[in-house]
């Protein structure tokens, strides 16, 4: 491994580890980082710099629950 690979693979462990923390968005990450959001979501997904017996996603996709639709009077349809 040469030292430039060591230091590739400190940025993803600390990536890593924003990735864990959940409190910044993909996008502040990647900024933080100076990386692309499709390489945080590389990281993200095990495409890149995969650990051995690391559980992927390391942060899990969650959206917020879809509310029912309404009318223009905020009656349910």
């Amino acid at each position: 491994m040469t030292k430039k690979d060591g230091n590739a693979q400190q940025r993803i462990d600390e990536i890593v580890v924003e990735l864990l923390a959940n409190e910044l968005s993909i996008a502040k990450i990647a900024k933080e980082f100076g990386v692309t959001k499709n390489y945080v979501y590389m990281v993200n997904s095990g495409e890149c710099g995969r650990m051995p017996g690391f559980k992927y996603p390391v942060r899990e996709k969650k959206y917020p629950p879809r509310e029912p639709p309404t009318d223009a009077y905020g009656d349910p349809v």
